[in-house]
């Protein structure tokens, strides 16, 4: 996402199949399956049937795909004005959470489908670079965390600028300049208190 030719790998073409990063996987067989007679299920982790998902070349077939396409644009050249930061977004309470919207799931099953609301717009990022923990805020926020940078507002997974209001396509901040970091809110981190 910090190329200057920005795209969302999704559906291949039908002789691919579908394209699956392996830990989205399921209901795709491999050929232990197969030759082992093992019935594989198609429900995720958050009990939704995925019945068509067994037209994918492989389990791991996303990655690969990604991989390679991921090369060719590095070898293309990238732009200077974007990075990607483990990160968090702050909420209006000044907490720290993975989704600017609120927290849980939208799944398919009871037990999945839990979703408790943001106490408003988020109102900035915390992330992870070299030199330690950086708190980004948007204009105007009285931040309780020291040293906070500004930023002009959001931006969605395309870099296009959001303002100060997130959505479901929120992928990072917009700073000062133009530069931009998208944040990966999937690994751990250590957080301030």
């Amino acid at each position: 996402m910090d190329g200057q030719y920005r795209f969302i790998e999704g559906l291949g073409e039908d002789m691919l199949g579908y394209l699956f990063p392996e830990a989205n996987a399921v209901g795709i067989p491999t050929i232990d399956d197969v030759l082992g007679g093992v019935n594989v299920s198609d429900v995720d982790r958050f009990g939704c049937n995925h019945s068509d998902d067994s037209e994918a070349t492989a389990p791991g077939s996303g990655d690969v795909i990604a991989g390679n396409a991921a090369s060719l644009l590095a070898a293309a050249g990238g732009s200077q004005s974007s990075s990607i930061a483990t990160g968090r977004y702050i909420w209006p309470d000044f907490t720290f959470h993975r989704n600017p919207l609120g927290e849980g799931t939208l799944g398919c099953s009871d037990s999945y489908s839990s979703f408790t609301p943001a106490p408003g717009p988020a109102v900035g990022v915390v992330v992870q670079e070299p030199s330690g923990l950086e708190t980004v805020v948007l204009p105007g926020v009285k931040s309780k965390l020291p040293g906070a940078v500004r930023a002009l507002g959001f931006i969605d997974y395309n870099g296009v600028f959001q303002g100060r209001n997130p959505t479901v396509d929120t992928r990072g901040v917009e700073l000062p300049g133009g530069s931009e970091i998208f944040v990966d809110v999937y690994p751990n981190m250590p957080l301030p208190p």
